[in-house]
């Protein structure tokens, strides 16, 4: 049996998760393959949808680990929700050994190059646009603080391909 973690920042509660990620992953989820889901669900969604994805869930091959999405303060809160990530990550391969984990974005990359350092684990890095250059982009990081952020991602984003 093949045990692939996939690590997304987007919650599978979240209509992109439900769309692209349970679709994908619930055609691969066959035979001898199973995957384990760490997401991160933000609250509101999470309790409204979460009966939904677990019934999606029920009959495949895909256990899923959902964490609590960290908002705020911003930058403290994503480092939380790296911290957080990587105990239920060691939690996890403690238990499954996963050959492959798959990191969908920079957050889950970051997670996914940790445990293929420390745990020789394949790495499939899954981004489909320069997140850090979008964020500059859209304004969100149009501010002096999240300069060494952007370097720190523009960097860590060439490292992880």
């Amino acid at each position: 049996m093949c045990k692939i973690l996939y690590i997304s920042y987007d919650g599978l509660t979240d209509p992109l998760g439900q769309s692209q990620i349970l679709s994908y992953l619930s055609k691969i989820a066959i035979n001898e393959i199973s995957i384990d889901i760490l997401s991160y669900d933000k609250k509101e969604v999470y309790s409204r949808n979460k009966l939904f994805v677990e019934n999606i869930l029920k009959n495949s091959n895909i256990d899923w680990h959902p964490l609590r999405y960290s908002k705020y303060p911003p930058i403290i809160s994503t480092l939380w929700d790296i911290i957080k990530g990587w105990q239920k990550i060691k939690k996890l391969n403690q238990k499954n050994n996963y050959q492959v984990v798959h990191c969908r974005g920079y957050i889950p990359g970051i997670l996914g190059l940790k445990l293929k350092k420390k745990f020789k684990t394949k790495l499939i890095f899954d981004m489909r646009g320069w997140w850090c250059d979008e964020k500059i982009e859209s304004g969100n990081w149009n501010n002096f603080i999240f300069k060494p952020i952007y370097k720190y991602f523009k960097k860590k984003g060439t490292a992880i391909i």
